[in-house]
């Protein structure tokens, strides 16, 4: 009779899952470090439950675009931080906790000297549609300005839209406030020519969610559950008001006295906002 080989039972936690992101999407893309750290946090409170872990940064920058076909083809990335559209949520799977709670979608604008005494008069739609923006070929706010009547310069790289601005090839780049501050002190010497203009802001409902691929439910899961421990003791929140890349966004009161140029965003899932919204943060609290 032959002698049975013992089978060693594991426990659940015993694996570990590596998750794979992308590199940085220029020099002045310091933001990459708060969702690198976010994600590392939800992670790391996961550990007792899932076990060990790894991040490895892709080596390369990726497009949005790009990215979401790197996730659907299980190369390269497995996992990215992105704006929702109704669109990526039918091709991939988003974790609904909003990595910036919400303040996605209020944006400052960065000009040049060219317009930003113009730009600063502007009180409606119609005024700003005056002048052209920059925006990312991929991105979901380039649709969301055209559908609002917005003219858009669009091009492929966050290098490429500073250095369009700087030459004046489009008169504003409208830059979330959790990022756009310290990416325009950031990048301000190599482009001598933009300035940021302290009067007006755009605002839309534009969640940002990491997002995996449909049949990677296990990293999908596992990063939920970290978000929501995190959410539940503010403690994204508490990143976002110390990480170099969002604290010049706080006070949120500082953003008060600017006129508000409301944008529609119909190009979203409504389960996004009711899912989240209760975890959203406006700019006048």
């Amino acid at each position: 009779m032959k002698k049975l080989l013992p089978i060693l039972l594991l426990p659940l936690f015993a694996y570990s899952s590596t998750f794979t992101i992308t590199a940085p999407q220029s020099d002045y893309d310091i933001s990459h470090g708060y969702y690198y750290q976010l994600l590392q946090e939800a992670l790391e409170v996961t550990r007792p439950d899932y076990g060990d872990y790894k991040i490895e940064v892709y080596k390369k920058p990726i497009s949005q675009g790009r990215a979401i076909k790197e996730i659907l083809a299980g190369r390269k990335i497995n996992i990215h931080r992105m704006g929702t559209s109704s669109k990526r949520e039918e091709v991939l799977m988003p974790i609904r906790i909003p990595l910036v709670k919400g303040l996605l979608g209020v944006r400052m604008i960065i000009t040049n000297y060219q317009t930003n005494k113009a730009i600063s008069e502007v009180k409606t739609i119609k005024d700003l549609s005056k002048f052209k923006a920059c925006q990312g070929s991929h991105w979901p706010d380039t649709e969301i300005l055209k559908r609002n009547g917005l003219p858009v310069f669009a091009t492929h790289s966050l290098d490429g839209m500073y250095k369009m601005l700087n030459a004046g090839r489009c008169d504003y780049f409208p830059r979330s406030i959790i990022e756009g501050e310290a990416e325009y002190h950031n990048s301000k010497t190599r482009f001598p020519f933009i300035t940021m203009n302290t009067k007006v802001l755009l605002q839309y409902p534009f969640p940002m969610y990491f997002f995996t691929g449909l049949k990677r439910t296990d990293l999908n899961e596992r990063v939920s559950k970290g978000l929501l421990m995190l959410t539940m003791k503010n403690k994204i929140f508490s990143i976002m008001k110390d990480h170099p890349s969002t604290k010049n966004a706080f006070p949120l009161k500082k953003w008060q006295g600017h006129t508000v140029i409301k944008l529609v965003n119909d190009d979203i899932n409504t389960r996004s906002i009711e899912d989240s919204k209760s975890l959203w943060i406006k700019i006048n609290e």
